[in-house]
């Protein structure tokens, strides 16, 4: 008798295993179908670039308005510029002296105080110092002269001249280098004076010299005949 309750129990966990069963198969065909995920669609394709050649750049304005804008900016740029250039004018002015204008260095500042006496000065009130080479340098000047010199190396009087000499007027502005040039060229004058008179005296020499030794022969030959 106590063995028949057994089987009772038995169906029991059987049902309510088989509950469990049919609950769990109930929720796994509940689950959806696995769906798998979609490829990662290509790039568009872009046209090919010449080798060297550099990619167009891409701006936020429209196309159309690219020419618009370039002006515009070298409009603010020149803008800002010349107020910046006001600026600085303005500062000479006030006779205040910008920074950094002289350099950072006492020997630097000395130098370019120097230079600039050497340039403003007036030569003794003969006025500031003036030439004819426009932005060429002597050096660049010279090399000049002796290219049209077929490669001959120039008189440094004639370079003086040509850089100093006025292309209008023909005459030299500065009147220290006019001084420096006319002197030189008196000088050479009388040098060749001098040459040329000592070239006379030494001929004259001569001359006196082989009539002597005439006027001896002669004088000898008229005492052979006189005896």
């Amino acid at each position: 008798s106590e063995d028949e309750p057994r089987p009772a129990a038995r169906l029991r966990r059987s049902s309510v295993s088989s509950s469990r069963a049919s609950g769990s198969s109930h929720k796994q065909n509940s689950v959806p179908a696995y769906i798998p995920a979609l490829a990662p669609a290509a790039p568009p394709a872009t046209a090919q670039q010449d080798p060297g050649v550099m990619p167009v750049q891409e701006f936020n304005w429209h196309s159309d308005l690219t020419e618009t804008v370039r002006k515009k900016f070298n409009e603010k740029a020149m803008d800002s510029y010349t107020k910046q250039i006001n600026a600085w004018k303005t500062v000479w002015q006030k006779n205040k002296r910008p920074r950094f204008i002289n350099g950072t260095k006492e020997e630097t500042t000395e130098t370019s105080s120097r230079n600039s006496k050497n340039r403003k000065s007036d030569h003794g009130g003969k006025g500031m110092y003036v030439h004819n080479l426009g932005a060429c340098s002597m050096s660049t000047k010279e090399d000049e002269l002796i290219e049209a010199n077929d490669g001959n190396p120039v008189d440094r009087l004639q370079l003086i001249k040509v850089a100093h000499t006025n292309k209008t007027t023909g005459q030299i502005q500065d009147p220290v280098i006019k001084g420096v040039v006319d002197l030189v060229e008196a000088e050479i004058e009388l040098h060749d004076k001098d040459e040329r008179i000592g070239a006379l005296e030494e001929q004259n020499t001569t001359i006196l010299s082989e009539n002597a030794t005439i006027r001896s022969e002669n004088s000898t030959i008229l005492a052979e005949l006189a005896s």
